[in-house]
């Protein structure tokens, strides 16, 4: 039951590769379409990232308040109706005001954000603790070939239906994961009611100090963030120096960055036979060994395919690592905790990711990319070595996950 809960959850256009096609590729082209400028396509899609960041962690509270069900299809309900408003707009005047675009894609980030919420909450409530890892490596293939296959179908489809049937094609497949959603079958155990009845920011406090202090979960957090501080910074010396340093072609250069959704897809795909292999510790300890290798080599060759092989690696060692490592966080925190634990975690991971872009494009800048895989190479190497601390937290007992949670302690 809980195999097919999850095959019916993943099918889900929000979460597979159908929806991120559209989402990420058939829109961006659209936009393009009604405003015919790309500084305003850009502009729009800012925008529309702000409001996820705002209401990520209000939107973690909730989902430990409500019904994690029912706060994904009220999200989808919304974007169903703001992605209706441009169709309408165009039928009715024969334009797309720029304006409502740029309104439209704000709001959908604010419910992508209750809905990812709600979302990252609910799967360990419908999947059993043992089948996790396989519904997340199957999330992350899902969501790995949506990058490689999405241009492809984003061009097609504006080229065959154009501008408005995307969106409204967009707007369909919300539709279709109203349905989905429905069509699970597995009941949701009952959340604490009380926290309805205390302030929104103390709850989010609640959040915060529950990773904090959960000495396991604050590790990988941490972890996460010294990982999402080298990824971007390799990826901008990687383009720097293909574009630049070794005058790649734009269409080869593509092919190449490429191989890096197609190594998360490899480590997606195989992650089950890997953990019956090797034990947790062991795996992660792998990865991080394997995750030395991309690096060193993008510094040592400008042969483009170990340029391109090695960042598929790169990308399998991520796919791998960020299978085992979510899944080692939903089988850790406690239910009624889960949503805001959660929120509190992604933004402490990616709040490294724009620092990654900066330091990144300066290093190359004044030192040269090979300065950069050095600095990634070091990093790994650090997070191996702090492997230890997660480690001996793994060997304490968890908590009652019956339980409900409650502040703990400060951690010694």
């Amino acid at each position: 039951m809980a195999r097919t809960n999850f095959c019916i959850v993943f099918m889900r256009p929000d979460v597979g590769p159908i929806r991120r096609c559209n989402r990420h590729l058939c829109d961006p082209l659209a936009a393009a379409a009604k405003t015919g400028s790309a500084a305003s396509t850009g502009l729009a899609f800012a925008i529309g990232f702000i409001p996820y960041l705002l209401l990520s962690l209000p939107a973690g509270a909730w989902a430990d308040r409500l019904s994690r069900s029912k706060m994904m299809i009220w999200a989808d309900i919304g974007r169903v109706a703001l992605m209706s408003t441009l169709p309408v707009a165009f039928f009715i005047s024969g334009e797309t005001p720029v304006l409502l675009l740029f309104a439209v894609q704000a709001g959908l980030s604010a419910f992508a954000a209750l809905f990812d919420a709600a979302y990252g909450a609910y799967l360990p409530l419908i999947v059993d603790k043992d089948k996790l890892g396989s519904a997340n490596s199957a999330m992350q293939s899902g969501t790995s070939l949506s990058q490689i296959l999405g241009p492809v179908l984003g061009g097609a489809f504006v080229s065959w239906f154009g501008g408005s049937e995307v969106l409204m094609l967009t707007a369909a497949t919300y539709l279709i994961s109203i349905v989905s959603i429905m069509k699970v079958r597995r009941s949701e155990r009952q959340q604490t009611r009380t926290a309805q009845k205390r302030r929104l920011l103390t709850e989010i406090g609640e959040g915060f100090a529950y990773v904090w202090n959960h000495k396991l979960i604050r590790t990988t957090g941490i972890f996460s963030m010294l990982a999402n501080l080298v990824i971007p910074a390799t990826y901008v010396a990687l383009l720097y120096k293909l574009q630049r340093e070794l005058h790649v072609a734009s269409d080869v250069t593509g092919y190449v960055l490429a191989s890096w959704s197609a190594g998360m897809v490899a480590g997606g795909l195989v992650y089950g036979r890997i953990k019956a292999l090797l034990s947790l510790k062991q795996l992660l300890v792998a990865v991080l060994v394997l995750w030395m290798i991309p690096p060193a080599v993008l510094a040592a060759t400008s042969h483009t395919g170990l340029i391109a092989a090695a960042y598929g690696l790169s990308g399998f060692a991520v796919s791998v690592w960020n299978i085992a490592l979510i899944t080692l966080r939903q089988t850790s925190v406690a239910p009624d905790i889960m949503g805001r634990a959660m929120t509190s975690i992604r933004l402490v991971a990616w709040c490294s990711l724009p620092v990654g872009n900066i330091v990144g494009g300066a290093v190359t800048q004044a030192q040269g990319t090979t300065a950069v895989f050095a600095i990634d190479v070091a990093v790994r190497i650090a997070m191996l070595l702090l492997s230890a601390f997660m480690f001996k937290q793994m060997n304490q007992p968890a908590a009652n996950e019956d339980e409900p949670a409650q502040p703990l302690k400060p951690a010694s």
